[in-house]
């Protein structure tokens, strides 16, 4: 590949890949770090683009953006549960991960009907779901969930720890992996006071918010287990 494309590059040709799938009355938004990047403007110094369409849109997607140069790469996955397509722009520099609704990583994430809360990424607490259901979290993952947790601390952000409550309490595994991820950045980022309190409450209401029986079960069972699916 050729030299890397710049973080406002890859963040410009995010924006313009959503903006092509919206004029052919396609559904896309931005997630990873070009999202955390273009909401929060905090260094997430992104490597490629993700986005994520609606179910079983992941071929259209490919189709529309294969006609504006984008070279689909060959071990893109269009068929199953768990679509997934890798293409490169027409100079080589940028690569963009397309994924289909809903994003099934160690943890599975539903979007639904939220991909209209905002008009270029997912939600802020969708994009911090993204980063708490990671089982073996590297250092920029915990760099993320500390810029997403300052971000929604500075205020300005739909209900944040709701949806994160919601999701967490239908799921222990999910719970689990996302009260670790919160303790460990916690103790392994430098944050500032606000992101602080904030995960400190987030954790708080994760525990005490009512869980379904699904998950009163299988809590029942820990870590002896495994509780996370693997990603290839």
């Amino acid at each position: 590949m050729s030299v890397q494309a710049g973080v406002e590059e890859i963040v410009h040709l995010g924006c313009e890949v959503v903006d092509a799938l919206r004029d052919r009355k396609m559904t896309a938004r931005l997630f990873g770090g070009t999202a955390i990047e273009l909401l929060t403007g905090a260094s997430a110094r992104p490597k490629d683009i993700d986005i994520v369409v609606p179910h079983n849109m992941v071929p259209a997607a490919t189709k529309c953006l294969s006609s504006l140069g984008w070279r689909l790469e060959r071990r893109s996955l269009l068929l199953g549960d768990r679509q997934h397509a890798l293409m490169t722009d027409r100079s080589g520099r940028c690569q963009l991960d397309i994924f289909g609704d809903p994003l099934r990583f160690n943890h599975t994430i539903r979007l639904a009907n939220r991909f209209d809360l905002l008009p270029y990424s997912i939600s802020v607490s969708d994009l911090l779901l993204t980063k708490l259901q990671i089982v073996c979290p590297v250092k920029k993952d915990m760099l993320d969930i500390a810029r997403l947790c300052a971000f929604i601390a500075g205020g300005g952000v739909e209900d944040a720890e709701k949806r994160i409550v919601d999701v967490t309490c239908s799921e222990w595994g999910f719970y689990h992996t996302a009260l670790k991820n919160l303790a460990t950045t916690k103790t392994s980022c430098v944050l500032d006071d606000s992101a602080g309190r904030f995960m400190t409450r987030l954790s708080h209401a994760m525990a005490d918010a009512p869980k379904s029986l699904r998950w009163r079960l299988r809590s029942v069972f820990g870590e002896l287990y495994k509780w996370y699916a693997i990603v290839d």
